[in-house]
């Protein structure tokens, strides 16, 4: 499409004369663009809402960085079942980026509710994992199964639908595998960043009381 657009901005039409593209093609790239900034809008929102639930910025990013995880599974997903990239296949995007955020909210909000009784961070992580192992699982595996029959075998009506279940299974499959272990792990990172950074605060702000009171 930028070619082609390229090359006709090339031609030397006489004046009051122009070229417009319609059709499929630019109702399908248009369709593209509007999912894209919907998808964009929804991450966003989410992000704003889990920021207000959970009173701080370091976990909603580890929720939204989470979705990164299903982007194997998508693309794997695509590959295996010989489709590409569509405006389906962006819907069901967006469909999965609210069942893989549900999943990350599900592990650390537990976890932060066990470190508030107390729990240390390890001991609430192992705590958290096997309670919220069995409903994350059955969740995937009905939705999956589910799905399945209209993504290997569509029946006449239903087969356009067909990247939106693929992309789904895919991404569902190895971005729920991966969010049982990563999200965790990346609590930690996080946890221990932010214990660094009020460590070293803490210290400066010693030094500027030594400094005022030798002063």
């Amino acid at each position: 499409m930028d070619l082609l657009m390229a090359a006709h901005g090339k031609l030397d039409l006489p004046p009051g004369y122009g070229i417009e593209l319609r059709g499929d093609m630019t109702q399908m790239e248009e369709s593209f663009n509007r999912l894209l900034r919907g998808l964009y809008l929804a991450v966003i929102f989410m992000f704003l809402l889990l920021v207000a639930q959970f009173r701080s910025l370091v976990e909603p990013f580890n929720m939204v960085f989470s979705l990164s995880l299903t982007l194997t599974g998508i693309l794997g997903g695509l590959y295996l079942a010989g489709q590409t990239f569509s405006t389906v296949s962006i819907l069901a995007v967006v469909i999965l980026t609210g069942m893989m955020m549900t999943v990350a909210v599900l592990m650390i909000d537990l976890v932060l509710r066990l470190r508030a009784q107390g729990v240390p961070r390890d001991e609430a992580i192992l705590t958290a994992g096997p309670i919220r192992l069995r409903p994350i699982i059955m969740t995937s595996i009905i939705t999956i199964v589910a799905l399945i029959p209209v993504a290997f075998f569509p029946r006449t009506g239903i087969d356009a639908y067909a990247p939106l279940a693929v992309v789904v299974i895919g991404g569902l499959t190895i971005g729920t595998v991966l969010a049982l272990f990563v999200v965790p792990v990346i609590h930690t990172y996080t946890d221990d960043l932010a214990a660094l950074l009020q460590r070293t605060i803490a210290r400066l702000r010693r030094r500027e009381g030594k400094k005022e009171a030798a002063a």
